[in-house]
């Protein structure tokens, strides 16, 4: 088994370049991919085929995959539980204006019956 890490993978036009590594060659459940690939346009691999670095290719040992691996991994994971958190912050805030809007209209409906009761 062979570890790669490829730079410049995805081009301008979404289409994947993986250099000169055949895709059918790849080890299932070794493609690794940041989860903002504008950001960090790379990818790790592991294939049967042996191919030296050169350019965008690098070969890897197998710690090296797997400390990147595990740095990539746990950057996702991040991003993720940032957008979860994100999104119930708004939820939350959103059951709040809808709790005083409530509240409010509540509080108006309780005013006009006193008011008809002083008439």
């Amino acid at each position: 088994m062979f570890y790669y890490k490829l730079v410049n993978v995805r081009q301008e036009n979404g289409v994947y370049d993986y250099k000169e590594l055949d895709i059918d060659l790849f080890y299932k459940g070794y493609q690794v991919y940041p989860f903002n690939m504008r950001e960090n346009n790379m990818c790790l691999v592991a294939s049967s085929e042996n191919i030296p670095s050169n350019g965008d290719l690098e070969q890897l040992i197998e710690k090296e995959y797997f400390q990147l691996k595990n740095m990539i991994e746990e950057e996702n994971n991040t991003i993720v539980s940032k957008q979860e958190y994100k999104t119930q912050e708004e939820r939350i805030e959103k059951l709040e204006d809808d709790i005083t809007v409530l509240q409010n209209s509540l509080v108006e409906e309780q005013y006009n019956e006193l008011m008809k009761g002083v008439k």
